[in-house]
């Protein structure tokens, strides 16, 4: 798993961008903060489970810290949202279009369509297959 994150490169703000807008998208689902800590206990437990002796304490880690950004991020967009709704004021989220730039203040970054599609979905199969094979 840490050469997998070491793939997504050094620049993770396109990712936790894309997680806070998935996480305001939860909010309308019903999803609250603490049912992040509940998703994160069934998913170690099954891969505990499923990896049998090929799970051990460098694997958790490694499986903590992905799930932590991930958690951390959507957790961030769902109070944003609730808190936004709250006002009044709630925006609606989307995935930038291919080659947009996202406002980040004084910044903004350049976003790909490759790089989405290789995003998120694509570190998690990395993962499991990296985990699969008791890297």
């Amino acid at each position: 798993l840490d050469v997998v994150i070491e793939m997504l490169g050094p620049d993770l703000v396109p990712m936790a961008i894309m997680l806070q807008e998935l996480g305001a998208k939860h909010y309308d689902y019903g999803v609250a903060p603490g049912d992040y800590e509940i998703v994160g206990d069934a998913l170690f437990f099954t891969l505990e489970k499923y990896l049998g002796n090929k799970w051990n304490k460098k694997l958790e880690k490694s499986w903590r810290s992905v799930y932590a950004f991930i958690s951390e991020a959507m957790v961030k967009g769902t109070e944003k949202e609730a808190a936004e709704r709250a006002k009044g004021q709630a925006k609606r989220f989307s995935i930038p279009p291919r080659n947009s730039k996202l406002d980040m203040g004084k910044d903004s970054i350049a976003v790909s369509m490759k790089n989405r599609k290789a995003g998120l979905m694509g570190m998690l199969d990395k993962a499991i297959s990296v985990t699969e094979r008791g890297a």
